[in-house]
């Protein structure tokens, strides 16, 4: 007996395509329908795959992203789709621009476990006929980190808008990398097609090293096949795996069993507010984020029924209706933390990658620039204080309330006003180091109620450094004396005797009276000053003493031949 079943489309991986191509800027098509794609392996039982070939969900859409530059030099990068751009702070990124050709909804095939070792391939058919989301690139990227790049940026988005979770381990998000080399963009190899790569590490060392293979084929003489190949993780290298096909030779025919689905801009199941906006909309120029392909059924309104959906209704489904959700996208969060609060990449990342902490961040750093403002007559404030607070503001909250939240041993988020009360006083010195993590610590896991403010928090728990810098200079003087060696190697160029001298003060409270409530970088400062005072000093006395001598002596000049080096690095794609 043979069993046979029809396929059924999954109206909910319908409705998500729809959002990620929202997301994307994509041009939504009016009508969609599905084909036949027709090739022979063993992951595909029925010899052909359900996939939209002529007529996907959407088509030209984008997604710009910023990444940090490595090795690559601006010239190698295609002017058209990047440019290099620098942070407030001078750190250089590159912004690109990569083009998605069309999403489309495919059905999933088999899983093949390929062991080397026995000789022999296995086939998992569980996640066959599921059908899934496929997202088209242009080939718009030159180097394996600036692919990498935007698949996590391009991963962080999907999480966003709750189309998947986008983890590679658990086959939530596979790539299919397409490789080919060249003289120059518009003179390229045959390409060759990587499949099912499903970590970030794995798509760099498969790009990294198809790139080195194809380049030995053609060093040597050789031609590059348009092939299929998987990837070992273990070995890091690409294997072959079939012969790749032209668009011809899969034969796509339309599928009989799926009808075609009609996307209409709005129905009359929207509501009235909603359809009262779209119509508001569409008297204005068309938005990016809602533009469709030109079709006479787009202009319907009628009610979706089985073979149609709406676009209004996702939005409202999914909450996209709200007028500042795109200003919420995480590569738009990214481009104002990166560039215009000149925060560090995997601070950014952590704060765009947990909502809660990047709104206490942004929440928080509001409030300081308020009391600044209030303090100061409402003048306008300085780019370069905006700064100091981001850069500190970050830190603490993606550093220490980022592991506590992490590890779940958390209680609750501080409130913004304390947060912000305990920023000022890291910025003025009353905590620092070890007493500002028990502060914040106390903050986190106290109970508000028992103290009325973080200053009152910190004197009740004799946390408050002194920094008055007459009694913090008398103990200084002290310790020059103790300790004559470290100040000679210091005043001889080595730095890091400073630092030992610090830390003598601060842990020998027994000896210098009250030093571990010292603040340490007034320690330094003052430190510093006495030792260069004293050496300033003694070096004009000796100039003193030898200046009657030197008319005697006689007069020794050298000098130093500098000449220049230069190195030029060639980079040749064939």
């Amino acid at each position: 007996m043979m069993l046979q079943f029809l396929v059924i489309l999954n109206r909910h991986c319908l409705e998500l395509a729809v959002i990620a191509s929202i997301g994307l800027n994509c041009n939504i098509n009016s009508i969609t329908h599905f084909d036949r794609k027709h090739y022979f392996y063993t992951d595909l039982p029925a010899g052909y795959q359900i996939t939209q070939y002529y007529k996907p969900i959407s088509v030209n859409g984008y997604l710009d992203y910023i990444w940090l530059r490595d090795n690559l030099m601006i010239e190698q990068l295609d002017p058209l789709y990047s440019e290099m751009i620098y942070s407030v702070n001078g750190q250089s990124y590159y912004r690109s621009h990569a083009r998605i050709k069309c999403i489309q909804i495919e059905q999933d095939t088999g899983k093949s476990l390929h062991n080397i070792q026995h000789d022999c391939s296995l086939i998992d058919l569980n996640r066959s006929d599921v059908g899934l989301i496929e997202i088209v690139t242009e080939p718009d990227f030159n180097s394996s980190d600036q692919t990498a790049a935007f698949i996590m940026d391009l991963s962080r988005l999907l999480r966003h808008l709750k189309c998947c979770n986008a983890i590679g381990a658990f086959g939530e998000l596979r790539v299919d990398v397409n490789v080919s080399i060249g003289q120059d963009i518009a003179n390229q190899n045959p390409r060759v097609e990587i499949k099912n790569i499903s970590t970030i590490h794995g798509v760099i060392s498969s790009i990294d090293y198809e790139i080195k293979r194809q380049s030995e084929i053609l060093n040597s003489g050789g031609k590059i096949t348009q092939e299929t190949r998987s990837y070992d993780p273990v070995d890091n290298v690409t294997l072959r795996m079939r012969d790749k096909e032209l668009a011809q030779d899969y034969r796509y025919i339309p599928e009989p069993n799926l009808p075609s689905i009609k996307i209409l801009p709005n129905c009359s199941l929207c509501s009235s507010q909603s359809s009262s906006s779209s119509a508001s909309s569409s008297s204005s120029s068309p938005s990016s984020l809602s533009s469709f392909a030109s079709s006479p059924s787009s202009s319907s309104t009628s009610s979706p029924s089985n073979n149609q959906v709406c676009i209004q209704c996702i939005k409202e489904k999914y909450h996209l209706n709200s007028i500042n959700w795109s200003m919420n996208l995480p590569e738009y969060k990214k481009q104002i933390l990166l560039i215009e609060h000149g925060l560090l990449l995997n601070r950014v990342i952590v704060l765009i990658e947990h909502n809660e902490l990047c709104q206490l961040y942004e929440l928080t750093l509001n409030h300081l620039i308020e009391i600044y403002l209030n303090n100061n007559n409402n003048d306008k404030m300085e780019q370069f204080s905006v700064l100091i607070y981001a850069k500190e503001l970050s830190f603490w909250i993606t550093g220490y309330i980022y592991g506590l939240n992490k590890n779940k041993t958390v209680k609750r988020l501080p409130k913004v006003e304390q947060l912000a009360e305990f920023i000022q006083m890291n910025l003025t010195g009353q905590v620092f180091g070890s007493t500002a993590v028990e502060l914040l610590s106390l903050i986190i896991h106290n109970d508000e109620s028992t103290y009325s403010s973080v200053h009152e928090l910190a004197v009740k728990h004799d946390l408050i450094l002194i920094q008055d810098p007459d009694q913090i200079k008398i103990q200084c003087e002290k310790l020059i004396n103790d300790y004559p060696k470290l100040v000679r190697q210091y005043k001889n160029g080595n730095k890091k005797s400073l630092k030992k001298l610090v830390m003598h003060l601060i842990t020998n409270s027994k000896c210098y009276n009250n030093s571990n409530k010292f603040n340490p970088p007034t320690v330094n400062k003052i430190l510093e000053q006495l030792i260069l005072s004293s050496s300033s000093s003694s070096s004009s006395s000796s100039a003193a003493s030898t200046s009657s001598s030197e008319s005697s002596s006689s007069s020794i000049s050298s000098s130093i031949n500098t000449g220049s080096l230069s190195s030029s690095v060639g980079l040749d794609q064939k």
